[in-house]
């Protein structure tokens, strides 16, 4: 009953403050008693705008009690922490904040996202439930995730709490007739920033990362209905999306904006208030069915628990990587001597694996059992996929010091003759699989032989070795990770989650190492 009528406060709100909701479309909790968008009894078909959301009405560093407080930031860590104050600011004001019917059907816990399951307030009635799974994931792919110099840190959201947030906030309400709505808190402010973790969108160059409400109303989904679509490029100071006085004047107006000599609010001629963010179906909807966006259509399990604290079942984008410093550390006892340090070794490998991506060899890979054709940025190379297929790139890299000879001259003069020798043995190791390869009979055998084999063992055991780190935290004689599932409370529900992350983990790799011991006894 309760979330029924948060739902239709939420409704109200909605036709109060302009955004307009398809009638085919019903607002109402899902299985998990979580708000959710149902198709009603009629069809929709794709390309349909069904939401039309007014720019006025996101909550952003722009629009909130703060806006002359927090400087704007588009994205990035700081965007994070600058809109988990704007919305902070918004909860405490209560009733008086002019987005409540919006708020008040938000979540009133915080969203278990995985950087907060050490957190007293997921470890409650003395289960260490939380702590306990965060020890569990600390060599997956989350683990490595929320470490990384990328992600917000716990101690990034304390600082800026310390340091920013709550001095504002203080200020802020001591100059105010009524009180905040709960008491000024770091774990109010981790509420808040689990929320703006979870569901906001970066919606244009003036609100930045933003509340959009109703939008977040929509769960997420690979195989997804409906999608936002916003015009990005609008005026970085007024947010209009026509021609403006900003235009001749950017620079210089904006940072009169800042010092407060210009309150876009103040002249209609400024900002476009007649401009909406749509949600527009990119698929067609059955009468009933539950209509899903998306968060995002890579995102793996590691990334949907790490920023929105929930995995699906299945996820054909889970990808387990290393990070070219482990290859290299792998790899050099082999060749480590031809190389006067690290970075030289690194810039020479790295010349090489991208020369190979980009032959025409690769387009045969599809048809591979073993190795797969990798797109990824230059921190996302080394990896397997989902099913335990390698990346061209691991593989090339695992390769390629066995084609480096200290009897063959310098490393410069290795580097053309190298690549041309992973060519050679990337058709090989297709021919291997099965793979019709041309003129794959005039090709010498033995000594590619050696160096594939090579390369399936390394394999091999560069998987064995993460999968060693990911099962270290087995007791000895505490049976497998499926028996310590079984084991495990069900009210342990995130030491269960992580459990189950780590076997899906363990069960890529496995994959891996199965088929490459496979092909490695066939061969």
């Amino acid at each position: 009953m309760a979330l029924a009528s948060a739902v239709s406060t939420l409704v109200r709100w909605c036709t109060e403050n302009d955004i307009w909701i398809d009638p085919r479309l019903e607002i109402r909790s899902n299985e998990e008693n979580c708000i959710a968008v149902y198709a009603k009894d009629k069809h929709i078909p794709a390309h349909t705008c069904l939401v039309l959301i007014h720019r006025d009405s996101v909550i952003s560093v722009r629009s909130c009690s703060l806006s002359k407080e927090i400087e704007p930031v588009l994205s990035g860590p700081p965007a994070l922490l600058s809109l988990t104050l704007a919305l902070y600011v918004e909860i405490l004001n209560g009733e008086t904040s002019r987005w409540f019917g919006y708020i008040q059907s938000l979540p009133r816990k915080p969203i278990p996202i995985a950087l907060f399951w050490a957190q007293d307030f997921l470890n409650v009635n003395h289960t260490n439930d939380g702590k306990k799974g965060l020890q569990w994931l600390e060599d997956t792919e989350i683990g490595r995730r929320l470490t990384s110099d990328s992600s917000v840190k716990l101690e990034d959201i304390d600082g800026y709490f310390n340091t920013v947030a709550e001095p504002l906030l203080l200020r802020y309400f001591n100059n105010r007739t009524y009180v905040p709505a709960t008491t000024i808190s770091l774990e109010g402010f981790y509420h808040a920033y689990s929320l703006v973790s979870s569901r906001a969108f970066l919606v244009d160059g003036y609100h930045g990362l933003s509340m959009v409400p109703i939008a977040d109303s929509f769960n997420h989904s690979h195989d997804n209905h409906v999608h936002l679509e916003t015009e990005f490029d609008v005026c970085s100071q007024c947010g209009s999306l026509h021609e403006c006085p900003h235009d001749a004047y950017e620079v210089i107006n904006q940072s009169m904006l800042y010092a407060g000599k210009i309150d876009p609010t103040q002249s209609n001629a400024l900002v476009d208030y007649d401009s909406y963010y749509e949600m527009v179906s990119n698929a067609e909807i059955m009468p009933g069915e539950e209509v899903f966006n998306t968060y995002g259509e890579g995102l793996s399990n590691a990334q949907l628990l790490a920023r929105y604290g929930f995995t699906l079942d299945v996820n054909d984008n889970d990808h387990i990587y290393w990070d070219l410093s482990e290859v290299l550390m792998f790899c050099t006892d082999r060749s480590g001597a031809l190389y006067p340090n690290l970075s030289q070794m690194e810039a020479h490998w790295m010349a090489v694996v991208h020369s190979v991506g980009r032959d025409g060899i690769c387009m045969r890979l599809p048809e591979s059992s073993l190795i797969y054709f990798h797109e990824g940025n230059e921190n996302s190379l080394f990896c397997l996929d989902s099913d335990g297929k390698v990346s061209h790139q691991l593989w090339a890299l695992l390769a390629l010091p066995l084609c480096l000879r200290g009897d063959r001259g310098s490393v410069e003069e290795q580097i053309g003759p190298a690549t041309a020798e992973l060519r050679v043995l990337l058709e090989y190791q297709l021919a291997l699989e099965g793979v019709n390869v041309e003129n794959i009979e005039q090709l010498p055998k033995n000594s590619e032989m050696d160096v594939i084999l090579a390369v399936a063992r390394s394999i091999v055991s560069l998987c064995s070795a993460r999968k060693s780190q990911l099962e270290k935290k087995l007791l000895l004689g505490s049976g497998d990770l499926n028996e310590v599932l079984d084991n495990t409370p069900i009210n342990m529900q995130l030491t269960r989650e992580a459990l189950t992350f780590v076997i899906g983990e363990s069960s890529i790799l496995d994959s891996c190492i199965s088929a490459w011991e496979e092909f490695f006894r066939v061969h």
